[in-house]
């Protein structure tokens, strides 16, 4: 069974880019493009890993990395990208 990873990005690029090369590696990928989006996805599904864009434009990244870390099972990283033109 392939490890499950739930990515919260607000950029569709980057989320296509993260969601594509995770896939590619053999992970299977949620994504969420808000944290509220994020928030549901993470408890519905179980993810091993969450990864947290830290710019995120609607919430304070800060309590959302407090609310997923209440998850026992689910580490957090937290990314902060950039698309360079």
């Amino acid at each position: 069974m392939s490890k499950r990873i739930i990515i919260i990005e607000d950029e569709e690029r980057i989320l296509d880019f993260l969601r594509r090369g995770l896939s590619y590696e053999g992970y299977q990928v949620e994504t969420a493009v808000d944290g509220s989006q994020g928030l549901i996805v993470a408890y519905d599904t179980s993810p091993d890993l969450v990864i947290l864009d830290w710019m995120l434009p609607e919430v304070v990244p800060s309590r959302m990395l407090v609310l997923l870390s209440r998850l026992p099972w689910c580490p957090c990283r937290v990314a902060c990208f950039r698309w360079a033109a």
